[in-house]
C-alpha cells in the first residue's frame, strides 16, 4: 500500500508511512489541541514532572528528550521547561534567542498563572527586552510576538501586556538593577561580574560555582534564565558554557 497523506487547508500534504502512523499523529493532535482528561494526559503530566527532576539533577539530555515528546501531546508545562533548557544550549544570536523564547507564547494554553508569575515576569520578560533591543528589522522579536499573541487572544490589556508594561516601568526608575534570582545567587552573580567582567571564560566558570546558591522561583523554574537578560552574559554564552552550567545539580539537588 502506498504512503498515506493528510491534507489541511493552508498546509502542504503530510505523508505517513502507514495507516497506524497517521492514526498516531491524529491522536497526538487531539491531545495537543484539546488536552482531554484521562490516562494519556496524566501520563504526560508525570513525564514532565520527572523531566523537571532530571534537569535539576543535571541530566539535561534525558530531560530534553522527555520534554520534546510531552510537547507533542500538548503538555503545556513541558513547553515552559524545555524552552529554559534550549535557551542555554543554543547559540547566543538575538534571532535564535527570540525564536526559542517565543515558544512560551503560544495560542494554546500555558500553565495556569504563568503570565502573572515571577518566572515570566522576572526571568522571561527581561530577556525579551534585551533581545528586542538588538533585533534586526527582518524578523519579529519575542517581545513583538508577545504583543501579537496578546492581540490574538482578544485581550490587548491582559496579562502579557501588564507584564511588559510593568517591566518597562521598573527599568525607567532611577537605580533599577536586574535581579538574577534569590538573594544568595544574585550576590554571587554580581561578584562574578565584578571580578571577571572582561574574561568570559573565567566569568562562566565563576557562574558554575554560583549555581550552588541558585533556587527556582516557581515549580516550573529549572534554569537561571535571568542571566540571559544581562548583555555581558547573554553575548558570551556558548552552547558549551550553557551545558556546563546546567549539568550541575541545582535547586537543592
Amino acid at each position: 500500500m502506498g504512503r498515506l497523506q493528510r491534507v489541511s487547508w493552508g498546509e502542504f500534504p503530510q505523508r505517513y508511512p502507514s495507516f497506524t502512523a497517521l492514526m498516531q499523529s491524529q491522536y497526538q493532535s487531539l491531545h495537543h489541541l484539546r488536552q482531554p482528561a484521562g490516562k494519556t494526559r496524566d501520563n504526560w503530566d508525570l513525564v514532565a514532572e520527572q523531566a523537571r527532576g532530571e534537569s535539576l539533577s543535571g541530566d539535561i539530555d534525558t530531560a530534553m528528550a522527555a520534554l520534546e515528546k510531552a510537547q507533542h501531546f500538548g503538555q503545556s508545562r513541558a513547553t515552559v521547561l524545555h524552552t529554559q533548557l534550549q535557551m542555554f544550549l543554543s547559540t547566543a544570536s538575538p534571532y535564535d534567542a527570540s525564536r526559542i523564547l517565543s515558544r512560551v507564547l503560544p495560542l494554546a494554553p500555558v500553565p495556569e498563572g504563568f503570565f502573572t508569575g515571577p518566572l515570566f515576569i522576572d526571568e522571561f520578560v527581561p530577556c525579551m527586552f534585551l533581545q528586542h533591543a538588538h533585533k534586526e528589522p527582518w524578523y519579529a522579536s519575542a517581545l513583538d510576538v508577545a504583543q501579537i499573541v496578546e492581540t490574538a487572544r482578544n485581550d490587548p490589556g491582559g496579562e502579557i501586556r501588564r507584564a511588559i508594561d510593568g517591566h518597562r516601568a521598573r527599568v525607567e526608575r532611577p537605580g533599577y538593577q536586574l535581579s538574577y534570582g534569590n538573594r544568595a545567587f544574585d550576590a554571587a552573580v554580581r561578584q562574578a561580574l565584578a571580578q571577571h567582567h572582561s574574561d568570559p571564560a573565567a566569568l562562566w566558570h565563576a557562574l558554575e560555582a554560583a549555581m550552588a546558591h541558585w533556587q527556582p522561583r516557581t515549580p516550573d523554574h529549572i534554569a537561571p534564565v535571568a542571566l540571559l537578560a544581562d548583555p555581558v552574559l547573554a553575548y558570551s554564552l556558548t552552547p558549551e558554557r550553557g551545558r556546563a552550567l546546567l549539568s550541575r545539580p541545582r535547586g537543592g539537588r
